[in-house]
């Protein structure tokens, strides 16, 4: 617990859906990129991050929730995913 508290303390690592680098951004614009595991949980939320990042994506999962991954990524996308 201790290690959690000095990186959020620093503007890193934070817990219950923060931003986990709270103040830092990235420029992917141009960039392609391909995310497995991305119909839920860590997987979506890295895809979704690199989405908001302007990041073209390719996102793949083993299951039909992928689909609705998608839509929810493209909503937020600069590039349609």
């Amino acid at each position: 617990m201790r290690r959690a508290k000095h990186f959020a303390h620093h503007g890193g690592l934070t817990r219950r859906g923060k931003r986990l680098l709270a103040g830092v951004t990235f420029d992917f614009t141009g960039e392609h990129v391909l995310v497995t595991g991305a119909s839920s949980g860590i997987g979506e939320a890295v895809a979704a991050g690199f989405a908001e990042a302007g990041a073209s994506l390719t996102i793949l999962a083993e299951n039909e929730r992928i689909h609705a991954a998608a839509e929810r990524i493209s909503a937020i996308a600069a590039n349609p995913v």
